[in-house]
C-alpha cells in the first residue's frame, strides 16, 4: 500500500462532506449525491428507506464513489469501491448522529424522518491518479473482502428475497386459503382426501397468483400508475421492482409468463387426470379473469370492476376448482362456501386501494374507490361487505347447508370489530389506515381456515 497515496486519499475524504454514490442491480444503475462523515476510510451516511438507492443497497451492497480532487491539498481524483451495510449497532448509530449534527446545520431535519436509515461503507479498493506524479495507484483493503463462499451464499439469499418481493409472496394467503376451503368442502362431501392432488392444486394456484402479481406490476408501470404513486407501502403501490431499478420491465414480463406457464401446465395435468374437461373450463375462467385484471385491452382494474374479478378468481373459481380436483364433480355447496372467502379477498384489494386513490385517479386507473369519489362512502362499502361475509356463514348454518362447526369462522370477530372501528375514523389518513389493511388479510385467512376446519369437523362428527 502506497503511503503517499494513503495520505492523499485521507486528505480528500477528510476534506469533502459530499460525494457521488453509484449503486446497481442487474444492469440498472442509480446515481445520487450523499453527505457523509468518516471514521478513517469508513464512511457513514443517511438515506430514506423509500428511495431507489436504498432499495438497490438492500439487494446489492457493492457501491462506487467518485471523489474529485482537493485543490488545496493538490490531490487527484479517486474512485472508492466498497461494501455498504445498515448500521444496527446502537452505540455507533449514536456516534454517527452526534457527528452529523455537528457537521451539518440542517441534520436535525432529515434525521427526524421515520424512514431515514444509517449506512456504513467499508472500502475494498481505492484507485486514482496522484496529481503530483500523474501516476495511477491503488489501495486495497483485504480485511473488508468477503470470502467467495460467503458471497455466493449472500447473493443467493438476496436473489431469493428479490423474487419473493417481486411476487409479493406475503399475499399468497389469498390463493392458498380458497384451495383449502374447496378441499375441505370436498372432504365434507366424501370423507376422503388426495394429498397429491391437493399439493398440485396449491402449487398451481400460487404460481398463477405470482404470475398475475408480476404482470400487474408490468402494466401499472406501462400506464404510469406506480410511477405516480408517492404513498406506496407494504400493502399497496406494487412491489416497486421496476421503479427501484431492481428488475427491468422486460424481466417482469418474462417472469409473469414463466409462472403462468407453470400454472397452466399443472392445470392441464390435473385436467388429464380428471373426467371430462370441466377443470379446463374452470381454469380458463380463472386465467381470463387474472389476465384481464391488468392486461390491455381489458384492464378490468382500470374500469372499476377489478375488485369483482379478484373476488371471483380468488374465491369462487379456486374453491370450485379445488373441490372438483378432489371429487371429480360439481356442486352448489362449494360455490356457497366460497362467498365469504370471495368477499374478503375482494376487500383485501379494496382497502389497499385507499392509499393509492390519488395516484390511481391521476393515472386513469378508475378503481372502485376512485369511482365512489367520497372516501366516507367508500369505507361504508368496506364495512358492510365485511359484516356480510360473516352473516353469510350464520345464515347457511341456520339453513342447515353448512355444518354447525363452521360457526368457528366467527372467531375472528374481535379483529373485525377493530377493523370497523379504525376504518370509521382513519379512512382519510393513508398511514393510520394501514392496520386495517393488515387486519383484512388476517380476517380473510382466519375466516377461510376456520370455515375449512368447520367443514372437516362436519365430516368427522
Amino acid at each position: 500500500m502506497s503511503v503517499e497515496l494513503y495520505k492523499e486519499v485521507r486528505k480528500v475524504i477528510d476534506f469533502r462532506s459530499r460525494v457521488i454514490l453509484s449503486t446497481a442491480v442487474g444492469g440498472n444503475s442509480c446515481i445520487t449525491q450523499i453527505r457523509y462523515i468518516n471514521d478513517g476510510f469508513d464512511l457513514y451516511f443517511y438515506i430514506s428507506g423509500k428511495t431507489k438507492t436504498a432499495a438497490q443497497l438492500k439487494q446489492n451492497p457493492n457501491v462506487e464513489l467518485l471523489f474529485t480532487g482537493n485543490p488545496r491539498a493538490n490531490t487527484g481524483e479517486f474512485v472508492y469501491e466498497g461494501l455498504a451495510e445498515r448500521v444496527k449497532n446502537e452505540e455507533k448509530a449514536a456516534w454517527a448522529r452526534r457527528n452529523f449534527l455537528r457537521r451539518f446545520s440542517d441534520a436535525k431535519r432529515f434525521l427526524g424522518y421515520s424512514q431515514t436509515e444509517l449506512y456504513k461503507i467499508s472500502p475494498l479498493t481505492i484507485s486514482g491518479t496522484r496529481r503530483r506524479k500523474n501516476e495511477e495507484d491503488r489501495l486495497t483493503f483485504k480485511e473488508n473482502k468477503r470470502s467467495d463462499v460467503k458471497l455466493i451464499g449472500v447473493s443467493f439469499l438476496r436473489w431469493i428475497r428479490l423474487w419473493l418481493q417481486a411476487m409479493r409472496a406475503p399475499f399468497f394467503t389469498a390463493s392458498i386459503a380458497p384451495v383449502i376451503v374447496g378441499t375441505a368442502v370436498a372432504y365434507f362431501r366424501q370423507a376422503a382426501l388426495d394429498w397429491r392432488l391437493l399439493l398440485i392444486a396449491l402449487t398451481g394456484a400460487v404460481s398463477a397468483h405470482a404470475g398475475m402479481n408480476i404482470l400487474n406490476d408490468y402494466y401499472d408501470h406501462r400506464t404510469g400508475v406506480d410511477d405516480l404513486n408517492t404513498s406506496h407501502n407494504a400493502f399497496s403501490g406494487g412491489s416497486r421492482m421496476i421503479q427501484n431499478g431492481l428488475l427491468s420491465p422486460q424481466k417482469t414480463l418474462v417472469a409473469a409468463t414463466f409462472f403462468s406457464v407453470i400454472a397452466i401446465g399443472l392445470g392441464l395435468y390435473l385436467n388429464h387426470l380428471l373426467p371430462g374437461n370441466t377443470l379446463l373450463w374452470i381454469g380458463l375462467a380463472g386465467f381470463v379473469l387474472g389476465i384481464s385484471y391488468s392486461a390491455t385491452p381489458f384492464s378490468l382494474a382500470h374500469r372499476g370492476v377489478g375488485e369483482i374479478a379478484v373476488a371471483l378468481g380468488f374465491g369462487v373459481v379456486i374453491v370450485l376448482g379445488s373441490y372438483f380436483v378432489q371429487t371429480g364433480s360439481l356442486d352448489w355447496l362449494p360455490v356457497l362456501a366460497s362467498v365469504p372467502t370471495s368477499i374478503l379477498v375482494g376487500l383485501i384489494l379494496y382497502i389497499n386501494e385507499f392509499p393509492d386513490a390519488k395516484s390511481d385517479a391521476a393515472g386513469g386507473k378508475k378503481t372502485m374507490v376512485v369511482r365512489l369519489k367520497d372516501k366516507k362512502r367508500a369505507i361504508r362499502v368496506y364495512q358492510i361487505m365485511l359484516v356480510l361475509a360473516l352473516l353469510w356463514i350464520v345464515g347457511f348454518v341456520i339453513a342447515g347447508l353448512f355444518p354447525i362447526w363452521t360457526l368457528a369462522a366467527l372467531l375472528p370477530i374481535p379483529l373485525v370489530i377493530i377493523a370497523l372501528r379504525i376504518s370509521a375514523t382513519q379512512y382519510k389518513k393513508i398511514y393510520d389506515l394501514l392496520p386495517v389493511n393488515a387486519l383484512t388479510i388476517a380476517i380473510h385467512l382466519g375466516v377461510s381456515l376456520l370455515l375449512s376446519v368447520g367443514f372437516i369437523l362436519g365430516a368427522i362428527f
